[in-house]
């Protein structure tokens, strides 16, 4: 309704306008304008239309905002997506009590580091799912996280791809005790582990170095 109105007020003082710039030089009568004088008040009327418009007309929503500047709405508090901003989509399927955790890495870690930061993505997302976030229903029974990184294509072009993605149980993601584990601990629990050849030499360097304290993932991962 405040658009309507907005729209008829905005379209009224250009009107308005209009015809008393016209009416300056050429008096309209039959518009009320038969002098300069009501020229000149006709001009003050459209003003105030204008300011009417100003007025009445909505401000944009902050989704409508963000999307016209090519932003993501933040999300809300209390969600996974919201438990680190590297997490780019949260989708959870009731049929199947199964969901699915996009990741964005803000760049492609070498040298073992690509796993100790997927490590800390899961270790805020997993915390979120323990206190109950709000876009993963209780009913969820596994999670599919998967993690995109910045690549180079064969042609030199800057593109992004998968690089991992693993399979984790919810209820031991409930059970875990944050404070007292390290993130990479938390990789023990991974099953169905995909690594993607960019990721394959950083999975490799990080089971050699860190083998006696991940073992299952590393022989699920084969590094």
């Amino acid at each position: 309704m405040r658009d309507l109105i907005a729209g008829v007020a905005l379209l009224g003082s250009l009107a308005a306008f209009g015809a008393s710039v016209i009416a300056m030089f050429k008096p309209l009568p039959r518009l009320g304008m038969p002098t300069r004088r009501r020229a000149l008040a006709g001009i003050g009327v459209a003003f105030a239309l204008f300011v009417m418009t100003a007025i009445v007309i909505p401000a944009p929503s902050p989704d409508l905002a963000n999307a016209s500047a090519g932003r993501r709405p933040a999300p809300e508090a209390g969600t996974v997506r919201a438990a680190d901003p590297q997490i780019a989509e949260v989708q959870a399927y009731l049929a199947t009590r199964h969901a699915s955790i996009k990741v964005n890495l803000d760049q492609m870690w070498s040298d073992g580091d690509l796993t100790k930061h997927a490590a800390l993505v899961l270790k805020a997302a997993g915390q979120a799912i323990k206190n109950e976030a709000s876009d993963l229903p209780a009913s969820i029974e596994t999670v599919n996280f998967w993690f995109t990184a910045p690549l180079i294509d064969g042609h030199g072009k800057e593109t992004r791809g998968k690089v991992l993605e693993f399979r984790m149980k919810t209820a031991e993601l409930k059970l875990v005790e944050y404070g007292k584990i390290a993130p990479e601990g938390l990789l023990e629990f991974a099953d169905d582990i995909e690594v993607r050849v960019p990721a394959r030499e950083g999975i490799n360097t990080y089971c050699r170095q860190n083998r006696p304290t991940s073992p299952l993932f590393c022989t699920k991962a084969g590094g």
